[in-house]
């Protein structure tokens, strides 16, 4: 048995990882009423949803039988523990598909389907559990096309990580940190949904781009329409009283953490999302938000010793491959002080 499990590299299929993740909301609480609505129409979705939910919560029951089993007791290691949460999602779909017909084989594989299920759910005496990897992530001045399953195309910047869940309702993406650029595929029936930590913004079909700084989110469109959203209970269903503002074709705004949104700003169509032919543009923002994007390009990070050096409106264009002439741009510019400390490049006043 343990030989069969050592290699398990088949990537699971979109119903098995999301199977898995309404397995552990449903393990963690009640669905609140809009979140079961969701959970029904996924499980109606289609045959497969519904199969591959069905072998994760057998495989989740079968927990009190799996004790005394070596190679399952083994996953229990906290060594291994420290390695569940990136490939938990894969993992449990490779164990769960691989059965044995008739088999002791797919019975002791479920089960330790179930054991990694349980590894996630459990308190660790170490702390807190480690988040789970995002579906799509980038490097430092890494940049990344891809293409969803309805056909959208994503650039994703550098230093970027995007999560995708889409259901039969609506097309959600997760973007968690950095920037991207967003062609969306129409359909009249699935609203396609961009969440950040502070705003969302619902589109039907446009091109557009959403970049995270270190206070804020910037919504740019070069293309169509899109809605920015900030609901007051972030799990709550979007509701059209939380659309904070409309934006068309060569329109901008910003949102900040406080729940403060800016005015409508005017911005070049051609230069909504130039960081993808490796341009970085900037007209009257903050240097804190300049930095944040160097930030995505440099091998070292750059701190402001001054949280106030932030809030400078600069305007200029930047070649993203020249992390260093940025910057040394800036210093010369507005007569910074540079210090070389522990890794990290520090601008401050003199």
């Amino acid at each position: 048995m343990t030989e069969q499990m050592t290699d398990l590299r088949i990537d699971p299929s979109p119903a098995e990882r999301e199977a898995a993740r309404w397995l552990m909301l449903l393990a963690e609480r009640r669905l609140d009423p809009a979140e079961a609505a969701r959970f029904e129409a996924w499980l109606g979705a289609g045959p497969d949803h519904e199969a591959a939910f069905r072998r994760l919560e057998a495989a989740w029951c079968n927990l009190p039988h799996m004790s005394g089993v070596p190679e399952l007791d083994a996953l229990m290691r906290p060594s291994l523990y420290e390695r569940v949460a990136g490939g938990f999602y894969s993992l449990t779909a490779r164990l769960t598909r691989r059965r044995r017909a008739g088999g002791l084989m797919g019975g002791a594989l479920a089960l330790a389907a179930a054991c990694l299920c349980f590894a996630l759910l459990a308190p660790q005496a170490d702390g807190p559990l480690p988040p789970q990897a995002p579906d799509y992530t980038t490097q430092i001045a890494e940049l990344r096309d891809l293409i969803l399953e309805d056909g959208s195309r994503v650039t994703l910047g550098a230093a970027s990580a995007l999560d995708v869940v889409f259901t039969p309702g609506e097309r959600r993406v997760v973007l968690s940190r950095g920037e991207a650029f967003f062609e969306v595929t129409k359909d009249a029936g699935r609203p396609f949904i961009v969440e950040t930590p502070d705003a969302v913004v619902r589109v039907l079909g446009t091109r557009f781009d959403v970049r995270l700084g270190s206070e804020r989110v910037r919504v740019a469109v070069s293309e169509g329409k899109v809605e920015v959203l900030q609901p007051l209970v972030p799990s709550a269903p979007l509701k059209d009283e939380d659309v904070r503002h409309v934006l068309l074709a060569g329109q901008s705004v910003v949102t900040a953490k406080a729940g403060k949104v800016e005015p409508v700003l005017p911005v070049e169509a051609a230069e909504v999302a130039a960081w993808r032919d490796g341009q970085l543009v900037y007209v009257d923002a903050p240097l804190s938000e300049i930095i944040a994007d160097i930030n995505r390009y440099s091998r070292s990070e750059i701190v402001l010793a001054d949280p106030a050096l932030g809030e400078i409106r600069y305007t200029a264009a930047f070649n993203a491959a020249e992390a260093g002439s940025m910057l040394g741009m800036i210093r010369a510019s507005l007569s910074l002080e540079e210090i070389h400390e522990g890794g990290r490049i520090i601008l401050k006043a003199p």
